[in-house]
């Protein structure tokens, strides 16, 4: 059984003097958060309402519920979604250490949200994510732009499955790469949009300029190709490919 105040969240400035387009950010940043993770957690996030369910004049607070819109999801899901957005967006209070299930995206939207609490904290501004409250802390912009800074640049490729997301009207791209088992963020340029959603769920290698923290994590690549692999049950065995190169020698003539 799931209690409606763990797929709830909360908005709470307590402020009379905040500016509409303020609040506004301020709670749709909160519900992005949540369906941000919800998508690296592989939860159909599109299948998810938010619903106004409390509204206060005076004190610039609001609260919405999570209703399911489809087949795909469970409560238990969001309800899980929704403490790991709060719970991350605590930690990144007191450290640089990026929290699980946080994108890139996922890392920002929490800056912006607890910069709107800063903004307008007289001691009581809280966000409260189900049963997770967190409040303002300027410690979160030092630590996000810590965590995504990624200055390595290199040319790499990836070997992974294809996975494609809707989010927000626009089709994020990414892999899964088969060896570290680490989804990364594939910029794909228009040619190949294509090819790449028709490749979903199916095995890729991708290649183009790859983009890494100092300590090598890949955080996205720049595709510049595409290929389609085909099943493994499909590709030669170790015994049909022996001696394809006999008769060949490398390059320093051995």
């Amino acid at each position: 059984m799931y209690t409606v105040a763990m797929a709830k969240i909360v908005l709470d400035l307590d402020r009379r003097d905040v500016s509409a387009p303020d609040f506004a950010e301020g709670f749709l940043a909160q519900m992005r958060l949540v369906e941000q993770v919800m998508v690296e957690m592989g939860i159909a996030a599109n299948q998810v309402r938010w619903v106004i369910e409390d509204l206060r004049a005076g004190s610039a607070y609001a609260a919405a519920t999570a209703h399911i819109q489809g087949e795909h999801v469970a409560m238990a899901d969001i309800e899980a979604a929704i403490r790991i957005a709060g719970q991350g967006t605590k930690a990144l209070a007191s450290s640089n250490k990026r929290p699980a299930h946080f994108s890139d995206a996922a890392l920002k939207t929490s800056r912006t949200l607890t910069r709107i609490l800063s903004e307008y904290d007289s001691g009581k501004a809280v966000a409260r994510f189900g049963q997770i409250v967190v409040k303002p802390s300027e410690k979160v912009a030092e630590n996000v732009a810590t965590i995504i800074r990624g200055d390595l640049r290199s040319i790499a490729s990836i070997d992974g499955t294809l996975v494609g997301v809707n989010d927000y009207g626009r089709i994020e791209i990414s892999v899964v790469d088969r060896l570290r088992g680490r989804r990364i963020r594939c910029e794909i340029p228009n040619d190949l949009v294509d090819k790449a959603l028709s490749a979903f769920k199916k095995r890729v290698v991708v290649r183009g300029l790859m983009w890494s923290r100092q300590d090598g994590t890949a955080i996205r690549i720049d595709v510049r190709s595409l290929d389609v692999m085909p099943p493994d049950d499909q590709l030669p065995t170790h015994s049909q490919v022996r001696g394809i190169l006999s008769g060949y020698r490398i390059a320093n003539g051995e």
